[in-house]
């Protein structure tokens, strides 16, 4: 991509996600850039006029890059198809008008389901595949060759796990046989109270070590459900020794309780809306807060291209979607969640030193466990923690894999 914007080229970078397209030079969302609606189905098109400056640049472009693709509904790349065959004039039929479209992403960690994914598309005859081989942690020249071996080892077992490739078990009649054994030295024993003692792990002496720069960007704990996000986050936040400040939404509708947020100069949050993707700002970006005011919340950049800067977030508006109801609710609020833990899903995109995975009950989606710990850089940073029902066996939990998923893939 580098080399053809130095040759003169004109190069669209995109992402499925805000947070996938901060890792791109001059990326945008998919979305943002090629006017894609938000619902989508097999007749939908982009908002592009033939005579805006977009459809311009995009008759110019020599190359699209597409982050994270296997996280889309297959109607939206076909919108898109349609939309650059218009804006080309392409009445052969060249798929994407003829322009060369670069997809990129991981089929083990996709979310959606096998019937709407862009293998299941007509377009998907129509691509030639590549596989990546190369794990980029490996091509560093200070590893020693016992860190190496181990780096291999670990990158092994987690393709294995995201492929369905472990072998499985059923714990009872009833269950379908997807449990796995995890590795002894991933796993921390539950003797009690689990939040505590997974929050001790990936948190040692957070009450003091919160200010050092690199203690909050380095770690997360990640678990299947937003309950379970909420549950570590009052168990770490109440460690915290600054004052905390609470702000209330405000609702349009009445009846409805305000929705409060409660936040300490020094913590941890995550941008749940798309703000300024320009500068840093998107869904899924993370911050550390260094200012509480009254109308808004001075905050620093810890993921992303634009680590260091420093940003202020303002309330905004968010709205329900149409319902049957003769009402929409409309919330103004601070677009930020405490993020000493996370939902895995939520995770995508993000790299961490330390991962602490939070399992109070199994995954429930194909490629939950292989996402979460696929964000550790090593094994080391990685554990554990399994709350069990009395029948289950120690150590193992769920491993949900489709194996149709990877139909028509080339393996290897």
């Amino acid at each position: 991509m580098s080399r053809l914007r130095s040759k003169g080229k004109i190069v669209l970078a995109v992402a499925s996600s805000g947070i996938a397209s901060l890792l791109l030079p001059g990326g945008r969302t998919a979305h943002s850039r090629f006017k894609i609606p938000l619902e989508v189905d097999d007749y939908s098109t982009c908002n592009i006029s033939q005579k805006i400056d977009l459809a311009q640049l995009i008759q110019r472009a020599d190359l699209v890059v597409w982050d994270e693709t296997p996280m889309n509904h297959r109607n939206i790349f076909e919108a898109v198809d349609k939309t650059f065959q218009d804006l080309m004039h392409d009445a052969d039929g060249h798929i994407f008008g003829g322009k060369t479209i670069l997809l990129g992403g991981d089929f083990r960690q996709r979310r959606c389901g096998c019937s709407i994914h862009i293998s299941r598309s007509y377009l998907w005859s129509k691509c030639q595949i590549f596989i990546l081989k190369t794990n980029m942690r490996l091509r560093s020249n200070n590893l020693s060759p016992e860190m190496v071996k181990e780096i291999e080892d670990f990158s092994e077992w987690v393709l294995k796990l995201g492929e369905g490739r472990i072998p499985t078990r059923s714990v009872n009649e009833y269950d379908d046989s997807s449990w796995i054994k995890i590795p002894e030295d991933l796993l921390i024993e539950n003797n009690g109270d689990p939040i505590q003692q997974i929050v001790e792990t990936i948190y040692p002496d957070v009450s003091t070590r919160f200010v050092e720069s690199n203690y909050l960007k380095d770690r997360c704990i990640l678990t299947p459900t937003n309950d379970c996000v909420d549950s570590v986050k009052q168990a770490v936040l109440s460690r915290i020794p600054t004052a905390s400040r609470i702000y209330a939404s405000a609702d349009t509708v009445s009846g409805v309780p305000n929705h409060l947020l409660e936040l300490k100069v020094g913590i941890p949050v995550m941008l749940i809306r798309n703000i300024n993707p320009r500068k840093g700002l998107c869904n899924g970006t993370r911050l550390v807060v260094t200012g509480l005011e009254p109308m808004l919340i001075r905050a620093t950049i810890i993921t992303g291209s634009k680590i260091g800067s420093k940003v202020t977030i303002h309330r905004v508006v968010a709205s329900s979607a149409p319902t049957k109801w003769k009402f929409i609710l409309q919330r103004r609020q601070f677009p930020l969640k405490v993020c000493f833990a996370m939902t895995i899903n939520k995770s995508q995109g993000q790299t961490l030193q330390h991962v602490g995975i939070y399992l109070a009950r199994p995954v429930f989606s194909h490629g939950q466990l292989y996402v979460a710990v696929s964000r550790i850089t090593t094994r080391k940073g990685l554990k554990i923690l399994i709350k069990r029902e009395e029948d289950e066996p120690i150590g193992y939990t769920k491993n949900v894999v489709y194996h149709e998923i990877f139909n028509g893939l080339p393996t290897g």
